[in-house]
């Protein structure tokens, strides 16, 4: 009879179904994310000092993360429903070309530029 009890008490305990509960951590470090957007459906939520977040649109397909100096993140809610329900996020180190103002009006130098991010390591035109 206790055990029943016990067992009643921890299902009235337990998140409801509808709540996501994850945390959100720098892939290379392990290290948490602070103040990560994380975007469930129209429900919009931010990471605490631990990386951790709570949302709660689980009819969403997909959970979207993405944070200052890292890469974006986008995995299934399913995901999130099982242990440990972590987020990796790749750093990224930006690396930028910086156009004059000329570079970006003259359309052969501008497309020049923009040619350069497929076979180099550049990831933004600033």
């Amino acid at each position: 009879m206790i055990g029943v009890v016990m067992a009643a008490a921890m299902v009235g305990l337990s998140a409801p179904s509808s709540l996501l509960l994850g945390v959100v951590v720098d892939a290379r470090t392990r290290e948490p994310v602070v103040n990560a957007v994380v975007t469930v459906g129209s429900m919009e939520t931010r990471t605490d000092t631990r990386g951790m977040f709570r949302a709660g649109d689980v009819a969403a397909p997909m959970v979207c993360v993405r944070a200052y100096r890292c890469g974006r993140a986008e995995i299934p809610v399913d995901a999130l429903k099982r242990p440990p329900g972590e987020i990796r996020l790749p750093h990224v180190r930006p690396k930028a070309l910086y156009p004059s103002v000329f570079g970006i009006g003259n359309r052969t130098l501008r497309e020049a530029a923009l040619e350069l991010v497929d076979p180099t390591a550049l990831n933004a035109l600033v």
